[in-house]
């Protein structure tokens, strides 16, 4: 007989931005199964996600969130993997809001840094970069993203392959424009044509 879920995630006090509060807003703003697609980005066995759907139904995106968040090492950087996994499932808006909430509470804390800017980027940066035909185009990905002349030369000189230019043009975006986050650069990626990326 199976044990069920529910003891085991009563007790839940939350760790920095991720709070019972921002698991229920998320849960309750996935449609259909995009909790349980979310789940298994997020590392999560199909006998797990079935568990959790029987033992809680309607409540079951907000537990399988919780579920997910007892089992990932405190080591882990959760906000991270969570802002992927969504990302992953399309759900960009939810991503960009997961990121705001992190980086507002940074700002507050005068902690965020350039790498912790980066890395947030890091995974739809190398999604894009595998992509020759992105790689191809990287000047006019570069001057999308607002890169002047200038720099978009700098680049070319520094760099002999147009993959590293074509990262190092997205990096230079995500650290020096105001308006850089994820549904920006979504929007970017559509205009140039290349919707599966986004």
């Amino acid at each position: 007989m199976r044990a069920p879920v529910q003891k085991s995630l009563t007790s839940f006090t939350g760790e920095g931005v991720l709070t019972p509060t921002l698991f229920r807003d998320m849960s309750t703003s996935l449609n259909g199964d995009e909790w349980r697609r979310l789940a298994r980005r997020l590392g999560m066995t199909r006998i797990r996600i079935e568990a959790i759907e029987h033992d809680y139904h309607d409540d079951a995106p907000y537990y399988m969130l919780l579920a997910w968040f007892k089992r990932v090492p405190r080591s882990s950087d959760k906000v991270m993997l969570l802002t992927h996994g969504l990302m992953n499932i399309n759900r960009w808006d939810l991503a960009q809001e997961l990121q705001s909430i992190k980086d507002d509470k940074r700002s507050e804390q005068g902690t965020f840094s350039k790498d912790e800017q980066l890395k947030l980027f890091r995974a739809p940066f190398m999604r894009i970069c595998q992509r020759d035909e992105c790689v191809r185009i990287w000047k006019q990905l570069a001057r999308e993203l607002m890169l002047s002349n200038e720099i978009i030369q700098h680049i070319e000189q520094q760099y002999p392959s147009k993959h590293e230019r074509c990262l190092r043009s997205l990096e230079h975006w995500a650290l020096n424009q105001t308006r850089a986050d994820l549904p920006c650069l979504a929007r970017i990626i559509r205009i140039l044509g290349f919707k599966p990326l986004a």
